[in-house]
């Protein structure tokens, strides 16, 4: 079997024993966690690549007119959880708008 390193992990340097001609691995943990405003997008690193197939991406930051974010990504999660939902154009009888969504 070739050396590898533990799921979830990939290794970023390797080179043989000298004594014994074993390949010997440093393994690093793939990208688990995000910053706030984040969440991790990929597949689990398999351990037996140097590639990190994870990265961070930025969740919604903007939406359109009439529109507002609804929901937060804390940076641990593996999707986008920030919406855009549309606004209350119309107000129940008796109610005015006060502000521009």
């Amino acid at each position: 079997n070739p050396a590898r390193c533990s799921p979830g992990f990939r290794f970023s340097t390797w080179c043989r024993d000298q004594g014994t001609s074993a390949v010997v691995l440093e393994c690093k943990p793939c990208t688990e966690e995000c910053d706030a405003g984040e969440f991790v997008w990929g597949r689990e690193c398999s351990g037996n690549t140097s590639i990190d197939a994870r990265e961070c991406r930025a969740c919604t930051q903007m939406c359109a007119r009439g529109e507002y974010m609804q929901g937060a990504c804390d940076g641990t999660g593996s999707q986008d959880k920030v919406f855009c939902v549309p606004c209350n154009e119309t107000c129940g009888e008796g109610r005015f708008k006060s502000s521009v969504c």
